[in-house]
C-alpha cells in the first residue's frame, strides 16, 4: 500500500461533472429544442452560467440545439439523426473524437442568411477552477474564435486559445477540442468570436468546467463552505506515468488548519450535505495559506511523482477537510472529491 502512494508524497456516487446538455438539471424529461440556457448548471456539481454577449441587448442566454431539423446551429455531415431520419441539420460528423449525443449548445439559435454573426459566449463560474475543457463544433469558413481564461478582474490568467478550420480538428460538422491547466483560479471563460466573413453557426459541447482530462480526472460531489462563504476548490494535474504533478487547493479561508486524503477504495460515508471518504489511506496535513480571519485566499500545493509505470491503471480518491469555525457545518469546509485515474 504503501509503495503505491510513494509517488504521491515527497518528503519535507455522485454526478460526474462533464455538461453534455443530454439532460438539463432541473428539467423533466426531454428538454425542448430552443430552450434558453443561463443558470441552470450554476448548481452542484457544475456551478457554471452560461450566456451571450449581444452588441445590442447585452447578456443573453445560449440556446439548446437538438441535432436535426429544424437547423439551428449549422449544416453538418449527412447521417441519421436523433429523429432517424438522415440529414445534415446540427449534425456533428462521425470522426468526433467523443459521442455528440443528441444536444449541444449555440449562441442564438438561428442559422442562415440574414442572422446576426456569432457572438461571444461568457462562462461564469460561481467556484473557480484551474483547468477546464470543452469541444467547439463546425469551425468553418472564415469563423474563429479566442477563448480567453480570466480571473475575477476579467484578466486573462493565461495566454488565450485560437481556434479556426486550420487548427486541430476544425472544419465542417467536425468538433474542436480546446483545454486550460493553469496556475492561477479562472473565475470566467470568454469564447470571443474573432473571425469574420459570412458566419452562419456554431456549436459548443461536452463542457468539463472543471477538468483537463475529463476522462482521467473526474469531480465529484460538492464541497462544504467555510468563512465568508467560501468553497474550497480542489485541482489535480492529469496523472501521467513517469510524470510528475500537482494537487492544489484553492479558494479556501486563509490560515485554516486541515488535511489532504488519498484513498484508495472508493467508499465514503455522509457528512452534512457532502461526503468523505470512508478509507483514510494517505493523510498530509498542512496550513492553507492567507491570514485566519481575513478575507486572504487560502491556497495549498502538493506536488507528487514521477508516477512509476506499476501505477498505471490506479484509481486515486483525493479530496480535503479544513478546520474553520466560520464553517456552517460543524465548523468544518471541504472541497469537492475527485476520482482519478493514472494512464
Amino acid at each position: 500500500m504503501r509503495a503505491i502512494l510513494a509517488a504521491f508524497v515527497l518528503p519535507s456516487a455522485v454526478i460526474a461533472q462533464t455538461i453534455d446538455f443530454e439532460t438539463i438539471p432541473g428539467a423533466r424529461g426531454e428538454a425542448p429544442e430552443g430552450l434558453p440556457i443561463r443558470d441552470q448548471f450554476n448548481v452542484a456539481p457544475y456551478f457554471v452560467r452560461f450566456e451571450r454577449r449581444d452588441p445590442l441587448l447585452g447578456a443573453q442566454p445560449v440556446t439548446l440545439v437538438k441535432v436535426g431539423p429544424p437547423r439551428t446551429a449549422f449544416r453538418g455531415e449527412s447521417q441519421s439523426g436523433c429523429d432517424g431520419h438522415k440529414r445534415t441539420d446540427d449534425k456533428v460528423n462521425r470522426s468526433a473524437p467523443y459521442d455528440p449525443g443528441c444536444f449541444f449548445i449555440t449562441d442564438d439559435g438561428r442559422w442562415g442568411a440574414g442572422t446576426p454573426h456569432l457572438q461571444p459566449v461568457l462562462v461564469r463560474y460561481s467556484i473557480p477552477v484551474m483547468q477546464a475543457s470543452g469541444y467547439v463544433l463546425d469551425l468553418d469558413d472564415e469563423e474563429e474564435y479566442t477563448i480567453h481564461a480570466r480571473d475575477q478582474y476579467d484578466i486573462d490568467v493565461t495566454a488565450p486559445i485560437v481556434l479556426d478550420r486550420r487548427s486541430g480538428s476544425g472544419g465542417n460538422g467536425q468538433a474542436s477540442f480546446w483545454f486550460f491547466d493553469v496556475r492561477e483560479p479562472i473565475h470566467s471563460i470568454l469564447f470571443d468570436y474573432t473571425g469574420y466573413g459570412g458566419s452562419k453557426g456554431i456549436g459548443f459541447d461536452e463542457f468539463a468546467p472543471a477538468s483537463a482530462c475529463p476522462g482521467q480526472v473526474v469531480h465529484r460531489g460538492n464541497g462544504l463552505p467555510g468563512s465568508s462563504g467560501r468553497v474550497p476548490a480542489i485541482s489535480m494535474t492529469c496523472p501521467q506515468v513517469g510524470r510528475p504533478g500537482t494537487i492544489e487547493v484553492f479558494n479556501g479561508a486563509g490560515g485554516t488548519r486541515g488535511c489532504l486524503v488519498i484513498s484508495l477504495a472508493p467508499s465514503s460515508m455522509p457528512f452534512c450535505a457532502s461526503t468523505v471518504p470512508a478509507v483514510k489511506t494517505f493523510t498530509d496535513a498542512h496550513v492553507l495559506s492567507g491570514r485566519r480571519g481575513t478575507s486572504d485566499e487560502g491556497r495549498y500545493s502538493h506536488p507528487y511523482g514521477p508516477i512509476p509505470a506499476s501505477l498505471a491503471g490506479v484509481t486515486l480518491y483525493v479530496q480535503a477537510a479544513y478546520v474553520d469555525p466560520g464553517a456552517p457545518c460543524r465548523g468544518v469546509s471541504l472541497t469537492e472529491a475527485l476520482e482519478a485515474t493514472v494512464r
